[in-house]
């Protein structure tokens, strides 16, 4: 369960969000969307404890990020929209198991979670290639499953499937947004996925514009998704 209270953001001066409130129960999954620089995601690094200058509360699961400390790292799994050149070490494999071994999780129980991962994702082939010789949706495919591996309750996204093939993106919405294993975040602009998520939060110059049903808001919010310049008139 997330729950945002109150949240307010201003940097430099200028106002980035304004009085966020929201509730999202645990296991159902959330698209975030709105015109570009409308603080989406500044608002995904605020609930993922990655920007600390906000005023306002996040609660994960009933406890408050301050409160949950080092546990948020655990209970999270953020996969932001960055350079995926810099993102990688000459092995595929250790950049997999990377986060378990910061956990200090068993040497056994890694590669129990490494060959599921493996078999879940098709990863095989993947496996012997220099991270350099990577395609970028390889490489974003690579960093959502070296999050997913680590079993977070929370799964926070920016764009993070924009260069993954369709085949690949299947198998992922199946194991994370249709499974109700996780309670998942994604920022998107791509209106044609929205409808595989139970709930949007549609922002406009640092507001809420809409929190609700995604179905209904694509139904009666058409206009808005035109003026926003997401669909075509």
């Amino acid at each position: 369960m997330i729950k945002v209270n109150d949240i307010s953001l201003s940097l430099s001066g200028r106002g980035i969000l304004k009085n966020i409130n929201f509730k999202l129960e645990e296991n159902t999954s959330l698209v975030i969307s709105g015109p570009s620089g409308s603080g989406k995601t500044k608002l995904l690094e605020i609930i993922a404890g990655l920007e600390n200058s906000y005023i306002g509360e996040i609660f994960i699961n009933n406890k408050s990020t301050a409160e949950l400390g080092d546990e948020l790292y655990n209970t999270l799994g953020f996969i932001g929209n960055f350079r995926l050149d810099n993102n990688f070490s000459e092995n595929i494999i250790y950049d997999l198991v990377f986060g378990l071994e910061i956990q200090n999780t068993p040497n056994p129980e890694i590669k129990k979670k490494l060959d599921k991962l493996i078999k879940d994702f098709s990863l095989e082939k993947l496996l012997g290639t220099e991270p350099n010789n990577l395609s970028g949706g390889e490489k974003q495919l690579v960093n959502i499953c070296s999050t997913i591996i680590k079993e977070p309750k929370v799964l926070l996204m920016d764009d993070a499937m924009t260069m993954i093939d369709t085949d690949k993106k299947k198998i992922l919405f199946d194991k994370i947004i249709y499974s109700k294993k996780y309670t998942t975040v994604m920022i998107t602009q791509d209106v044609d996925i929205f409808s595989d998520f139970d709930k949007i939060l549609f922002l406009d110059k640092g507001e809420i514009y809409y929190f609700g049903d995604t179905k209904t808001f694509l139904k009666d919010h058409r206009k808005k998704l035109i003026e926003s310049g997401l669909i075509a008139k």
